[in-house]
């Protein structure tokens, strides 16, 4: 994956994580997420200013499996709300579907 779409899927994993978060009444700490996502101190930095919008166009050193662990997290995010959501609801889940 080159550079440039792993930064563009990293950013939109990123923006629907920070999303759900927020609407959830929780703030997100840029600095934290690029840790976790991170190799190394600077590729974390460049991440953090990637996450803020202060990218300054360089993504060199963004690599894939930044992007695809933003991915994982931000999915992670998702289902843990939703069993979360459909524990609360009386009766269970709206509808389950046979395997």
């Amino acid at each position: 994956m080159e550079a440039e779409v792993a930064a563009k899927l990293l950013v939109e994993s990123y923006r629907a994580y920070a999303g759900l978060l927020e609407a959830l009444g929780h703030g997100v700490d840029a600095g934290a997420v690029a840790a976790h996502l991170g190799d190394d101190e600077e590729q974390r930095a460049r991440l953090e200013r990637l996450l803020c919008g202060a990218g300054d166009g360089d993504v060199k050193g963004i690599a894939a499996d930044a992007a695809e662990r933003m991915q994982e997290l931000s999915g992670a995010l998702l289902r843990e709300v939703t069993q979360a959501a459909e524990e609360d609801l009386p009766g269970g889940p709206p509808c389950e579907v046979a395997a």
